[in-house]
């Protein structure tokens, strides 16, 4: 059995699940450098918990190169200045 194949079936036995939270940024935080920390009491989302429990091969399908790109977002809501964003987009190389 193959890395995919051993990935399908732990999901199928055991779902994954993520807690999501998320931190929206004070008039005190940088947002266009990584490397400086959020103030701890910036406001929180909580976002609810995001479940995995069935998962298929890529195997033949159409999609099988599927690449993150950080600024491909939503109507209405817009990428900060943060240079890393420019950096991880595949529509700026």
């Amino acid at each position: 059995m193959g890395r995919n194949g051993k990935l399908i079936s732990y999901i199928h036995e055991r779902p994954l699940q993520w807690h999501l939270v998320t931190a929206v940024a004070g008039t005190h935080d940088v947002i266009n450098d990584p490397s400086q920390i959020q103030a701890q009491d910036d406001q929180t989302i909580d976002a609810g918990t995001l479940t995995l429990n069935s998962i298929k091969s890529e195997d033949g399908a159409p999609c099988t190169v599927i690449t993150f790109d950080p600024l491909v977002l939503p109507p209405g809501i817009q990428p900060s200045d943060d240079p890393i964003l420019q950096i991880r987009s595949y529509r700026t190389l």
